[in-house]
């Protein structure tokens, strides 16, 4: 019976991106110190090499992933000029020039097992649901301005793109993002209350002197992608830079604003929009209804940048 593959290396090269880990004692025997990460080209997942591992002590190597050492075909002094490597499921060519990594094919097997209803999903999504949903009308959605979203606002209004973190609770609805959607930024309130935000609805509907900093509305100018090409800086004590991996699920936006309010003033609003407004802090992106957008609207103040 003909064997077939049924799927693609680019598979094997997120095994190698999410496990490298495994393979610490190979790096340190080859490169005398640990690798601390590694990245796909930023120019694109089908562009050689197909992977970057960042050394701790900087160093940036070029590896290439393929599924045998007889499949790699490409300009070898791209790999052997930057003393990068190949990493390979099989050592077929074991005098081969280059530095080769090989793979565990039972860790590869235990890896896959773990994660295949995720790659169903994003395999599935990429070839069959774009094209099912791709004349869906456009959404509005409201996602919440944190403080440190806040400070990293320059760089999102010069990279004219935004981005969460590579763990995130809504990712699901997030992928879900298509150009000329539109997303309304908002926040962070002021006098929400001394625990963060974390309030029960009955104290949060009594508080008078709540106020939405301020909102913003843009269009979404392409559908949700993935990227790790550094844009911002960051600190956090509640995710850790590798889960973080500078915000890789983005999507571009016109940072032209289509409206832009502040001074919103809570307890004026429509009982409706209040509990969604309590419900922001705790959901952070959410589909809103164009409804809410119109109270919030009418209860703030034109804001008009300098």
């Amino acid at each position: 019976m003909k064997k077939y593959q049924w799927f693609e290396e680019k598979v094997l090269q997120r095994y190698l991106k999410e496990s490298y880990q495994d393979y610490q004692s190979w790096f340190e025997t080859e490169y005398s110190e640990k690798i601390v990460s590694v990245e796909y080209n930023p120019k694109g997942l089908d562009r050689y090499p197909d992977l970057f591992g960042i050394l701790k002590s900087g160093k940036r190597i070029p590896i290439e992933v393929e599924w045998t050492t007889n499949k790699f075909d490409h300009d070898a002094s791209v790999i052997e000029n930057e003393d990068g490597c190949i990493a390979v499921l099989e050592n077929n060519i074991p005098l081969f020039p280059l530095k080769q990594l090989v793979l565990d094919r039972e860790k590869f097997k235990k890896w896959f097992i773990k994660n295949s209803a995720e790659i169903h999903d994003e395999t599935v999504d990429s070839r069959v649901s774009k094209k099912v949903n791709s004349k869906r009308p456009p959404k509005l959605w409201f996602y919440y301005n944190t403080e440190s979203i806040m400070t990293n606002r320059p760089q999102t209004l010069k990279a004219e793109t935004f981005g969460v973190p590579f763990v995130f609770r809504q990712l699901k609805k997030f992928k879900d993002i298509r150009k000329n959607d539109l997303i309304c930024f908002i926040g962070p309130f002021k006098g929400y209350g001394k625990t963060g935000g974390r309030v029960t609805l009955d104290v949060f509907l009594k508080n008078k002197k709540m106020i939405c900093n301020e909102m913003t509305l843009h269009k979404i100018t392409s559908d949700c992608y993935y990227s790790e090409s550094k844009i911002w800086d960051y600190e956090t004590k509640a995710i850790s830079p590798e889960k973080i991996k500078n915000y890789p699920h983005r999507f571009k936006f016109d940072t032209n604003e289509i409206a832009s309010i502040k001074d919103i003033k809570i307890n004026s609003l429509t009982l409706p929009s209040k509990t969604t407004m309590h419900k922001l802090p705790y959901q952070i992106f959410w589909e809103g209804k164009p409804e809410i957008l119109v109270d919030l609207i009418s209860m703030g103040k034109l804001h008009k940048r300098k």
